[in-house]
């Protein structure tokens, strides 16, 4: 637990790909979340994750505590993240056809995922909006690939960082959903915007300039938070889990 960040409490919860594998599992995130902020709406079912999952004294913590909620991207059969390294590869090869192949399942999924979930349909037409937008921008990166027959490590993680992306801002969607008649804010946070990451002398490696990622973090929290919303509501991030 960290109180650097404003004096407040901050803890980090990590949900990996098999976690938000389809609707089901984003929402029992959404139970187990809900479950350490002591947050209890008797429209939503939490049976899967009943309030005894958390020992007592936890709850007692959880009064003025804040989430940092990291996500990956979707994870299942087919992963997200190896559909979109493998339309990279089918852009370096000129496989058109597989190329629209993979987006095309990476869009079904995300698609199929909130058609399911508990959310308003216009909250659902922003998320599967923003996810086609960026598809389309992925769509104009690979074609410079598929020009260039050139296959980059870079590409490759610029390209499978959106899995993540689209996965936050769903189980943030969720979420706020469901707490909207509670004293708690959840926030989309894109880490992109707060960990900064050099080279090392080598080229191979990279490191996280510490310093410049917690003043970043800080300017966020400043403009995001304390500017838009106060310190009356209880405000957890969630936040991507690729950089």
């Amino acid at each position: 637990m960290d109180k650097s960040l404003h004096g407040k409490k901050w803890e980090i919860h990590k949900f990996g790909g098999t976690s938000v594998a389809d609707s089901s599992c984003f929402l029992r995130v959404a139970n187990i979340i809900e479950d350490r902020l002591g947050i209890t709406n008797s429209s939503h079912s939490t049976s899967s994750f009943p309030s005894s999952s958390f020992p007592e004294e936890k709850k007692e913590e959880s009064k003025d505590l804040n989430l940092g909620i990291v996500v990956s991207a979707m994870g299942g059969k087919p992963k997200v993240t190896d559909l979109l390294l493998n339309a990279v590869t089918a852009a370096s090869q000129r496989q058109s056809d597989d190329l629209e192949s993979y987006l095309s399942l990476v869009e079904s999924k995300h698609i199929n995922c909130l058609s399911t979930l508990p959310l308003d349909s216009s909250t659902s037409t922003a998320l599967i909006t923003k996810m086609k937008n960026d598809l389309q921008d992925i769509r104009d990166i690979l074609r410079t690939v598929s020009l260039l027959k050139w296959n980059a490590s870079r590409i490759s993680d610029l390209v499978a960082g959106y899995g993540e992306t689209w996965s936050a801002q769903i189980l943030c969607a969720l979420l706020s959903h469901r707490s909207s008649l509670t004293e708690h804010t959840f926030l989309y946070l894109d880490a992109r915007r707060v960990i900064t990451v050099n080279e090392e002398k080598d080229g191979k490696s990279f490191f996280v300039e510490w310093n410049m990622s917690q003043e970043k973090l800080q300017k966020v929290y400043e403009q995001d938070v304390l500017s838009s919303i106060g310190k009356e509501k209880k405000v957890h991030f969630v936040i991507t889990g690729f950089v």
